[in-house]
């Protein structure tokens, strides 16, 4: 038996399971760019190393195709007192996973990460 989908992704808009509220109840959160998905994050709406870097992956994703700077996410991703586990997670994620080809910016060095 399968259970809620973790995430899905809805044109420009990325609803999270709320993992506070399981088993009792099923619920998402939207998030529409990387400083939403890092609130999520921190609120601990999604939980788990794979999960949290998938989940700040789509929201880069979220802030590039809404032509945002890239960087201004990072940095709300990455911001101090978040786990260093969350970058190197994001890597992996990114280097190794067969998501949007969008992701591969995150094949670039942190130095190419700013909009022109």
């Amino acid at each position: 038996m399968r259970g809620p989908a973790p995430f899905r992704l809805e044109e420009d808009t990325l609803y999270v399971l709320d993992q506070r509220l399981l088993p009792k109840r099923v619920a998402y959160r939207k998030a529409r760019d990387a400083f939403a998905v890092a609130r999520l994050i921190r609120k601990m709406v999604v939980r788990g190393a794979p999960m949290i870097g998938i989940v700040a992956a789509y929201g880069l994703y979220l802030q590039r195709l809404k032509g945002r700077r890239l960087r201004e996410g990072w940095e709300a991703l990455f911001a101090p007192g978040f786990s260093p586990k969350i970058l190197s997670t994001l890597y992996t994620t990114a280097w190794t996973s067969s998501y949007p080809t969008s992701l591969s910016i995150m094949s670039m060095p942190t130095s190419s990460l700013s909009s022109p």
